[in-house]
């Protein structure tokens, strides 16, 4: 019994862990998609014809400038957002958590070896 509350112990730092890894691609997605958006926005500004607005009208295309913008400004608000989360949970599992499983840890093996 106490063998596996031992693997549940493991395995829940474990996904942590993974948690933490998925938050950080999460970010990296984000952080793509927000240059892609950039590149695309510069070009339009700029008038030059993309793949994407080759079949559109003038004022379609500043509605696509303007949706960008904010798509834009909605990115940089959910990176930001990614950032601070993933740093929580990075100083968390490094402080607190970490330190808890491996005393805990230490003291079910001493008391084993006892």
């Amino acid at each position: 019994m106490q063998l596996r509350g031992e693997m549940l112990d493991v395995k829940a730092m474990m996904v942590a862990l993974s948690g933490k890894t998925n938050q950080e691609l999460l970010c990296s997605k984000a952080e793509s998609k927000q240059r892609e958006k950039k590149t695309e926005l510069e070009k339009m500004t700029l008038g030059k014809t993309t793949l994407k607005s080759f079949f559109k009208s003038k004022s379609t295309i500043t509605k696509d400038i303007d949706a960008y913008s904010a798509a834009i400004q909605q990115l940089d608000v959910d990176i930001d957002q990614y950032k601070k989360l993933v740093n929580f949970i990075t100083i968390y599992l490094g402080q607190i958590a970490i330190d808890k499983f491996k005393r805990l840890k230490a003291n079910a093996y001493y008391k084993m070896l006892n």
